[in-house]
């Protein structure tokens, strides 16, 4: 894999998608999330399909249902998995020239489930700075993400222009600016096999999931050891992920 590539669109646009390099864990992990479905609701068929039409298996399906289910779903997962170091192994020659080798990585990460047609959407928003500007979302689809079942982002240069324009008052309404937003934003394709890489400061969001199947997603936050955690108290926000060996050594002796 070409990884200069990534890392310099990466740093051009804010960021990149990315051919994942280990896909053996997340298949695996994957499974494990649609035989667990396949167990629960009795029915057969491919990890693609179960996940892509699980959401005609709930009856009368409410998002405080879906809650409850992934509730279930990320219990069962934590058992067996941790999500930071799947994300990291599929795509870890990334990760490490991007971040360096001591990394903390998000204490709580997610599984994301939206459902067809399902009001409950990620509104326009960037991370930071309530979280670090120095940190990097991992987006990692479990099924083809397209169309509104996928969701849009604006490169650097589009949302420092639109951030400042919205700061200096040349918007009437968040309304107005979430309009341009998405007039103006990339709606990401995203197969499965493949991660997307954010910067914290982008502007991101989802619209209601129009197509006719579910979107399934691993979310995780990484950022180097020592950088500014911005808003977030460090010791509950982060785990510890990796460490150099020279910050291994020093951390013996301070």
């Amino acid at each position: 894999m070409e990884i200069t590539k990534y890392i310099n669109e990466f740093t051009a646009q804010g960021y990149s998608i990315v051919p994942i390099e280990n896909i053996n864990i997340v298949n695996e992990s994957r499974n494990f999330i649609s035989n667990y479905i396949s167990k629960k609701y009795k029915v057969t068929g491919s990890s693609e399909y179960i996940l892509n039409h699980c959401h005609e298996l709930i009856d009368q399906i409410t998002d405080s249902k879906v809650n409850q289910f992934i509730l279930e779903i990320i219990n069962e997962f934590s058992k067996y998995y941790k999500m930071d170091q799947i994300i990291y192994s599929s795509c870890a020659t990334f990760l490490e020239r991007i971040l360096g080798p001591d990394i903390a990585s998000q204490k709580h990460p997610n599984i994301v489930f939206q459902y067809p047609n399902s009001e409950r959407i990620s509104e326009l928003h960037s991370d930071a700075p309530a979280n670090s500007f120095y940190e990097i979302v991992s987006w990692l689809p479990l099924v083809n993400c397209y169309s509104s079942k996928s969701f849009y982002i604006l490169d650097k240069n589009k949302s420092f222009s639109l951030l400042s324009s919205y700061r200096n008052n040349q918007f009437n309404s968040f309304k107005e600016l979430r309009a341009q937003a998405i007039k103006e934003a990339t709606h990401l394709e995203v197969d499965y096999g493949h991660a997307l890489f954010f910067w914290s400061g982008l502007l991101h969001g989802s619209v209601i999931n129009k197509t006719n199947e579910s979107r399934w997603s691993y979310n995780v936050r990484y950022k180097n050891l020592f950088a500014p955690a911005g808003l977030k108290e460090p010791l509950s926000f982060y785990n510890i992920f990796s460490k150099s060996a020279i910050t291994e050594l020093a951390s013996e002796l301070i």
